[in-house]
């Protein structure tokens, strides 16, 4: 199997070459452009074979790792893990094995190894520093790597047995400072949101147990909230959607009757992750009851976004961005740290925020959530969220602006903008056009 790996703003097709000498080679082909990237792996895997190994006791054993994850790893592996495991081999199982081959495997191979492993620096994400260490998260990634393919050389009778079986981390224990939550700190953070969408956020996660990633992939037919199922306390919601986003070659294995829409990232033309609403397995779906008050405030909600968004929501989300975007993860944290800043909240995560929801509370079955909304004095009121009398609007345009704006006359100024970025970005003809007609005029 050719894989496609993302490299700053280029695509490099991965794949294995046998040499004039008969010794396989990991080829890496570069392309500017993610359409001509998927054309040539396409084009590998219709004239290559990908079943079979080629490797003996002379074989490197870092030729061997690269030939199985290309080749035996698709069959059992996600392509994401295949990439995070082709990345672990590129990045630090070539430092520690360099020339070794199949045959200098001994009995103490996989204690010797580990040992290296502790002894090299780590490599740092994009936009953080690396440690002086390798994380043991990627310590159990690389030693699970190689259980898995130092498994098959004990099948083909390369060696006798799988030395990284008895090998086990010793993982440095470490002082937890996290906090626990509690239906103060909810109320806190409750009052320190500044943001409509993470209001929602947290009301819907704390009231249903839901993930974020099911949140922010709701639809409004989701949401079970009508007049009768109010009064009766028996709102619920149907979660059978998610936005998640996701490798572009882990999108191409899911049928198109899975995918609803794949949403473009602004600015980030390059990138191989797509933001994509997509529907769930069948077994995945859920049905969560919906407490009361939530339920009345999301009735408030879709009022006013059926007054002022409607043209900016063709996909019928209930949490958006506005502009035809959706609200995902990362737009949420963001709001979320800033809101827990705030109000001085430290070491809280949303996770354990669902967990604190369904949390018993007495031997009846009545959770943190039920106690919650039951006690509730007031209705929880969209206009409670901030002191500035057009909060809601900052959902589209992130200014604080007079009410009395005319929002028709602003939405279409603004759809008129899109079109033309788009229409600029889709010809390049055009944009130098319109360039050197700016120019000109002044």
């Amino acid at each position: 199997m050719a894989i496609i790996t993302k490299r700053r703003k280029a695509y490099s097709v991965i794949y294995q070459r046998v040499d004039k000498n008969g010794i396989k080679k990991p080829v890496w082909e570069t392309y500017y452009d993610y359409s001509s990237a998927v054309a040539r792996q396409k084009e590998l895997e219709e004239t290559f074979n990908y079943d079979k190994m080629h490797i003996d006791k002379s074989s490197r054993i870092i030729d061997f790792l690269e030939q199985y994850v290309t080749k035996i790893g698709p069959q059992k592996w996600s392509v994401s893990y295949c990439e995070k495991f082709q990345g672990v081999i590129n990045n630090y199982l070539k430092k520690i094995f360099a020339e070794k081959r199949i045959a200098d495997i001994q009995d103490n191979f996989g204690a010797q190894t580990m040992k290296l492993l502790e002894e090299i620096s780590g490599i740092g994400r994009r936009h953080q520093k690396a440690g002086n260490n390798v994380p043991f998260s990627m310590q159990r990634s690389i030693l699970s790597l190689l259980r898995n393919t130092f498994d098959y050389l004990v099948a083909e009778q390369l060696i006798v047995y799988n030395p990284f079986l008895e090998v086990n981390l010793k993982m440095t224990a470490k002082i937890s400072h996290d906090t626990e939550w509690n239906l103060a700190y909810v109320e806190s953070l409750l009052r320190n949101i500044q943001d409509i969408r993470l209001f929602l956020l947290v009301h819907l996660l704390f009231s249903t147990g839901l993930d974020i990633n099911e949140i922010t992939g709701l639809t409004w037919d989701n949401i079970h909230i009508d007049k009768d199922l109010i009064e009766s306390e028996r709102c619920f919601i149907k979660s059978d959607k998610l936005l998640k986003r996701m490798n572009k070659n882990t999108l191409a294995t899911f049928s198109e009757s899975q995918i609803i829409q794949q949403f473009r990232c602004e600015g980030y033309n390059h990138t191989n992750t797509s933001l994509t609403l997509m529907y769930k397995d069948l077994s995945s779906v859920k049905i969560a009851h919906l407490h009361q008050p939530v339920a009345m405030l999301l009735k408030e909600w879709k009022k006013q976004q059926e007054h002022y968004y409607s043209s900016l929501n063709p996909c019928n989300l209930v949490i958006m961005l506005g502009f035809e975007k959706p609200c995902d993860t990362r737009s949420l944290s963001k709001m979320y740290h800033a809101a827990c800043k705030n109000g001085k909240l430290k070491n809280l995560t949303l996770a354990k925020l669902k967990s604190f929801s369904k949390k018993q509370m007495n031997e009846k079955g009545c959770t943190n959530a039920d106690y919650y909304y039951s006690h509730l004095d007031n209705p929880v009121k969209i206009t409670d969220l901030q002191r500035n009398p057009v909060h809601v609007l900052r959902m589209v345009t992130q200014k604080e602006f007079n009410s009395k704006v005319k929002f028709e006359i602003f939405e279409k100024r603004n759809e008129e903008l899109q079109l033309l970025l788009h229409k600029l970005q889709e010809n390049p003809e055009l944009k130098m056009k319109l360039i050197d007609k700016i120019r000109a005029e002044r």
